[in-house]
């Protein structure tokens, strides 16, 4: 896709954002990763370190976007997502 001319590519949480960061991170738009069963059944350290995981990969790609893979469904209890929101606004800034 990226020899096609892909700007940019989603990803889930199955895919190694490590291997799409260090082979795309310079120069393509890389969206996602975050894994969404950790915001449905996680503790909240378990959220923080999933946050951290992908803003520590993410931080040096200049179009990184950090995103929850197959985005936020129903029934995560709110908690858990006020606190996946608090982690990345504290972790967000490069």
């Amino acid at each position: 896709m990226a020899d096609a001319g892909a700007d940019g590519f989603g990803f889930d949480s199955d895919t190694s954002l490590e291997l799409v960061a260090g082979k795309y991170g310079k120069d393509k738009i890389i969206i996602g990763n975050a894994d969404c069963r950790i915001l449905q059944n996680g503790t909240k350290e378990d959220i923080e370190a999933e946050v951290k995981k992908c803003i520590d990969i993410g931080k040096d790609c200049p179009g990184y976007f950090m995103c929850v893979a197959n985005h936020i469904p129903n029934g995560i209890p709110m908690e858990n997502i006020d606190h996946y929101f608090k982690c990345y606004e504290k972790m967000r800034i490069r």
